[in-house]
């Protein structure tokens, strides 16, 4: 499995690198030398991680590479305190929904009762990733309640190719728009800080998420329609 993740990643790291690098080999201006630096600068943190140098950071990856088509204007703890803020959020949503204790787990031939119970963690978590993303929720906050609005698919922009930073995690944390890239991109990393085990699949043009169930079985997760696609 491991060795399945970081294959994984060196692709989608790949296609950031190539995607953000074609955008910008299309639209010439006079800072082209610090677009350059910028973009090498990713590279060579990005091959680092890949080479062992430095630990494999998909959060990190997506920032750097989406900042460097930002000509690096972006403060990595801003980013991140945005994220700490999301994850909170989702954090409350697991802990008002967890029924673990109604839940009835017992050695089998296939899993072990503690095996069962991270099973069902790792589901919850990525039903609360998945519905923080898709729908409204809610929380209370100081006695006020307070509701969150969902993120939206970039109908008018499914390819991004009106508004490259329509496929950027940056631009939907900031507009709450995206495409399916942008969408399955933040997924993945919130799925990385809570440890949900939620994997980026790809199709032809589209990229989606994966994770498994309580009985150990894969499924598909589309965030744009909001469907589980065989």
């Amino acid at each position: 499995m491991k060795k399945t993740t970081s294959l994984l990643l060196k692709c989608v790291f790949a296609l950031q690198i190539i995607s953000a690098s074609t955008s910008h080999a299309h639209n010439p201006t006079t800072e082209d030398s610090l677009t350059k630096s910028c973009f090498y600068s990713a590279k060579a943190e990005l091959e680092n991680m890949l080479s062992g140098k430095i630990p494999l950071n998909y959060e990190r990856a997506i920032f750097i590479t989406e900042n460097a088509y930002r000509g690096n204007a972006i403060d990595y703890s801003e980013y991140k305190k945005i994220l700490d803020i999301h994850t909170e959020r989702i954090l409350n949503l697991i802990h008002n929904n967890n029924e673990a204790d109604k839940q009835v787990f017992k050695n089998n031939i296939l899993y072990t009762k503690a095996e069962q119970k991270e099973q069902y963690r790792k589901l919850l978590t990525n039903w609360a990733i998945y519905t923080y993303l898709t729908d409204t929720t809610y929380s209370v906050n100081k006695n006020e309640f307070v509701y969150y609005l969902p993120f939206q698919y970039s109908w008018n922009d499914p390819l991004s190719t009106i508004d490259w930073s329509n496929s950027q995690v940056l631009n939907l944390l900031t507009h709450k728009n995206g495409n399916c890239y942008a969408l399955a991109a933040l997924y993945k990393i919130l799925s990385e800080r809570l440890s949900s085990d939620a994997n980026i699949a790809t199709a032809p043009n589209h990229i989606f998420i994966v994770h498994s169930d309580l009985k150990g079985i894969s499924y598909n997760i589309e965030l744009a329609s909001k469907v589980f696609p065989g």
